[in-house]
């Protein structure tokens, strides 16, 4: 039998997905760009909110001068171990946006 994980489902703003340590496990996301304004997707080692002093542990930047506007990529993370928790943070200007499961146990 394969490892088992934990899914957030499909988020689209920045939330807290564990308050707890974790291990990262995979990232699935799409995002589209308006053409005008990137779409910024990060992780942190955080429990809440806050990421001054926590680790930013990925960051995928999509930019809005790439001709393509919509990205879809599933990222192995290797069940990265994550001491406080979970946080994603998701930056979008205009009508960019992004859409995303995060795998974890």
């Amino acid at each position: 039998m394969g490892g088992v994980c934990r899914t957030s489902g499909v988020i689209s703003s920045s939330t807290v997905v564990s308050k707890v340590r974790s291990l990262l496990t995979s990232l699935h996301i799409v995002a589209t760009h308006d053409g005008a304004n990137d779409v910024t997707i990060k992780i942190w080692d955080s429990d809440n909110t806050t990421t001054t002093g926590k680790t930013e542990i990925t960051r995928f930047v999509y930019a809005a001068t790439n001709p393509a506007l919509t990205h879809s990529v599933e990222y192995d993370m290797h069940n990265v171990v994550c001491d406080n928790g979970i946080y994603v943070q998701i930056t979008a200007g205009g009508s960019s946006s992004a859409s995303l499961s995060v795998e974890f146990s």
